[in-house]
């Protein structure tokens, strides 16, 4: 009868285990961690922020913003994310695009004015291996989707 017990015992012990694990290692990804890988793989020269649906971009050099770009994440068409192997670039148009301008530039660099010009995506300029840079173009997808849809999750891993 104790073997029975025991021989019970282990496998809810068993199940209970692997179902925490399985339960583990598919949370969701959230925008914060999102932000964060996609922050990390930019590295010191840009960062990116989301709020109230504007993504915006900060670049620098030196330590200094050089250029701010902003973008209604509506605005974004999410089938074009790509790599500009060319460029070394990861590219996001504007739906629409090259037509519609939905990114709005600012060059602080030009006094207390600055410089404001629309385009037709947004960019940012990457030293990746492959793997990385098809997490990050994951990375933005998923980002978009977090913003366009409140009920959208996903636990894929980007990499």
């Amino acid at each position: 009868m104790y073997h029975l017990i025991l021989a019970k015992l282990k496998k809810i012990i068993l199940f209970t285990f692997c179902f925490l694990s399985l339960k583990l290692a598919a949370q969701e990804i959230t925008m914060e961690y999102t932000l964060e890988y996609i922050n990390s793989k930019l590295g010191s020269c840009c960062t990116i922020d989301i709020s109230r649906g504007i993504l915006s971009a900060e670049y620098r050099e030196l330590g200094e913003v050089v250029r701010e770009d902003n973008v209604s994440i509506s605005d974004l068409d999410l089938n074009s994310i790509h790599f500009d192997s060319e460029n070394r670039m990861v590219v996001i148009n504007c739906k629409g695009a090259p037509a519609s301008k939905c990114v709005s530039r600012e060059i602080p660099a030009y006094g207390k004015r600055g410089i404001y010009r629309p385009y037709s995506r947004i960019s940012w300029q990457v030293n990746l291996n492959e793997k990385s840079v098809q997490g990050l173009e994951r990375a933005f997808a998923h980002m978009i989707k977090l913003v366009l849809n409140p009920k959208y999750s996903s636990s894929e891993p980007f990499e």
